[in-house]
């Protein structure tokens, strides 16, 4: 019942699907190998007055965050003021970045900058920055700082610049390189490790500082990857790492991340398969967070309505999403800072800003569904009869006062329990197992009789306002043995 999502093109190969569940490996001599445990809820702090949130960003402990066409500074008591605007206003992500100095923000191709002493605000004219045809106003893509530089890729180009030393409303017009290592367009640019990491449609190239005047930067040698980047924010940096969604000359939609000057394939064929049907994903948005130790990669899709998550530690992939009117849409969030001892994620269809925990049992008032499907149960297509089920979990936590049923008496969390005979096309049977109220720490939750099959997939669905820890799941029935192999496995390995 453990495990990750992998969605499997065919279903009846694999179906296994884990929404709003990481999977933790037990570290000690536990009871079991790994568990899954709930992803954290939502809380409001703040609304900004103009949405959605397009980006925060934390400096010399002060949290600023964009709101549609405004950027505001929020404060630890949930307070804000406004710092600047109105900007030129897309629907995509800001880039941020800031020196001791200055914070400086991409929105709409437009650079503006805020003086941190004074909380003056201007637009950066773009008469600064290299014009060419497909870019006449000089329209810029990302920013980032470093070494004393911000550098700046030039939208429809393959051209950067870097400021004059701690100023990012000074640009040189000479402090310009235009790439040699590949013909493309530069799609996206993040600095790690003081590093410029520059990403064409097919290739990758890194700078560094070598101290040169005018422009420091020069090519490291032999610091060429050969993939490139299909969605500009889609590059964040995790783990001593940069993570992003490739691109090359035979396809796309790959996630990769960095090893050194190599880039190292993370996602799995079902992910892959996946993405790679929806309708665009040059829209992805990448951020990262850290949650009780374990560092997570979230990528969001915002026109497939969707949001992944990578777990380092585990290396594996679940499905952050809310639940809606019945339905699963995007995970709120689509950006991330830790500020005042919070992790504040912003939403990108408002322009509030929450605080995000396991503590926190809802998505801003609203249910979360947690669901974990299991692989195939299976015995070479012979007929399998069950005699029980029981998803090993922590039970007893139910909520004081205790949840109430329809009546209004009292009643325990519940998981919703349903399989799948037909290859994980249909999910039938849906059944309620008792979890425990508050305190009854011994409660089981079992199904008995289960019929036969030839194949099957159980489902566990979870929606009550508790933390949802699940230990493992345990079958029981007539024609099944734990472990099973497939026959050519078995044979595979004696020979």
């Amino acid at each position: 019942m453990i495990g990750p999502s992998y969605a499997s093109q065919s279903p009846a190969a694999d179906p296994e699907e884990t929404i709003n569940w990481y999977v933790e490996n037990i570290e000690a001599s536990g009871k079991s190998a790994q568990a899954l445990f709930p992803t954290g809820g939502k809380k409001l702090f703040v609304t900004l007055p103009t949405g959605p949130v397009r980006g925060q960003f934390i400096i010399q402990g002060r949290a600023f965050a964009v709101g549609g066409n405004m950027l505001y500074e929020v404060f630890a008591n949930g307070t804000i003021a406004n710092r600047g605007g109105p900007m030129v206003f897309d629907s995509g992500p800001v880039s941020m970045t800031a020196s001791n100095l200055q914070l400086a923000i991409i929105s709409a191709g437009m650079l503006y900058v805020l003086t941190l002493a004074t909380n003056a605000f201007a637009a950066v004219p773009s008469a600064n920055f290299q014009t060419s045809t497909l870019n006449p106003t000089g329209a810029l893509s990302q920013i980032d700082f470093s070494d004393g530089f911000f550098s700046a890729s030039v939208k429809n180009s393959n051209n950067w610049q870097v400021s004059n030393p701690l100023d990012a409303t000074t640009w040189n017009p000479l402090a310009v390189s235009q790439i040699s290592v590949f013909a493309d367009n530069i799609v996206s640019s993040i600095i790690d490790h003081r590093n410029v990491w520059l990403f064409g449609n097919k290739k990758t190239v890194v700078y560094q500082d070598v101290g040169s005047p005018i422009f420091p930067y020069a090519v490291i040698p032999g610091a060429t990857i050969e993939t490139g980047c299909i969605a500009q924010n889609s590059p964040t940096r995790l783990d001593n790492s940069i993570f992003w969604l490739s691109a090359d000359e035979r396809g796309a939609g790959v996630v990769f991340r960095t090893s050194g000057y190599v880039g190292t394939r993370v996602s799995n064929h079902a992910m892959e398969y996946q993405i790679q049907q929806y309708k665009t994903i040059t829209d992805a948005i990448g951020y990262s967070l850290q949650e009780n130790g374990h560092l997570f990669y979230m990528l969001y899709f915002p026109t497939a309505n969707v949001t992944w998550a990578y777990d380092v530690a585990t290396g594996e992939w679940h499905k952050r999403l809310a639940w809606n009117a019945g339905f699963y849409t995007a995970d709120l969030a689509q950006n991330h800072v830790y500020a005042f001892g919070k992790h504040l994620v912003g939403d990108w269809a408002s322009g509030n800003i929450y605080a995000t925990s396991d503590q926190y049992l809802t998505d801003n008032g609203n249910p979360i569904r947690r669901l974990r499907r299991s692989p195939i149960i299976s015995a070479e297509e012979e007929w399998v009869f069950g005699e029980r089920l029981q998803i090993d979990m922590e039970t007893g936590l139910g909520p004081m006062p205790p949840l109430t049923d329809g009546q209004g008496n009292p009643r325990d969390p519940q998981l919703l329990l349903s399989w799948s005979d037909d290859g994980g096309h249909n999910y039938l049977n849906e059944c309620h197992l008792n979890c425990g109220q508050a305190g009854n720490f011994r409660a089981r939750a079992i199904l008995w009789r289960l019929g036969r099959f030839r194949n099957r997939s159980y489902q566990i669905v979870a929606t009550d306002p508790v933390q949802w820890r699940i230990i493992e799941g345990y079958f029981k029935g007539t024609g099944f043995q734990v472990p099973t192999k497939r026959l050519a496995r078995q044979y595979a390995e004696v020979s």
